[in-house]
């Protein structure tokens, strides 16, 4: 038997990780997810490897946090990288769909956003404007759709006065 304890974990940390000169990322080459991001045996659960190396440094992170990737770069471990942010924040810098909508200034018809041009419907903004010309389009075809149905039963009505007529 070995009396050998494992290294602590600060110093096997260090062994999977190497500086990236030109951008200052600190490049995790150990185990990662399938997103990309490190993860970490701390001794006792797998934990992001990018979490420990800020917690190393500058200490725990308040609950309901998560760490924004300020280089976005999903294998950097460098804490001077790295901002606790809530998720919403984390979701709203990125580039994926909902940060993308959230900054858009303009409906894609080309109608500005503004407090008092815009309304929320199950949690998305909806430009009263489209709202309003769609309302009309349907109100137009409506119109349209009764107008002809009211024809139509008078043209059959009309058929059957002059079938009677005729005999």
């Amino acid at each position: 038997m070995s009396d050998r304890s494992p290294a602590p974990p600060t110093i096997r940390f260090d062994r999977y990780w190497t500086p990236e000169p030109n951008t200052g990322c600190w490049l995790w080459f150990g185990t990662a997810s399938k997103q990309g991001y490190g993860r970490f045996w701390d001794g006792e659960r797998s934990t992001p490897a990018h979490r420990f190396s800020y917690e190393r440094e500058r200490g725990p992170v308040a609950a309901g946090l998560v760490m924004d990737h300020l280089c976005r770069n999903p294998s950097c471990v460098n804490p001077a990288h790295l901002e606790p942010v809530t998720n919403k924040t984390n979701l709203l810098r990125g580039v994926g769909f909902s940060a993308e909508f959230a900054r858009m200034v303009r409906c894609r018809f080309g109608h500005e956003f503004s407090s008092t041009s815009v309304f929320r419907r199950k949690g998305k903004r909806v430009c009263m404007e489209c709202e309003r010309q769609g309302r009309r389009r349907r109100y137009s075809r409506y119109a349209k759709m009764e107008i002809n149905r009211k024809r139509a039963k008078r043209g059959v009505e009309l058929l059957l006065e002059g079938d009677h007529d005729g005999r």
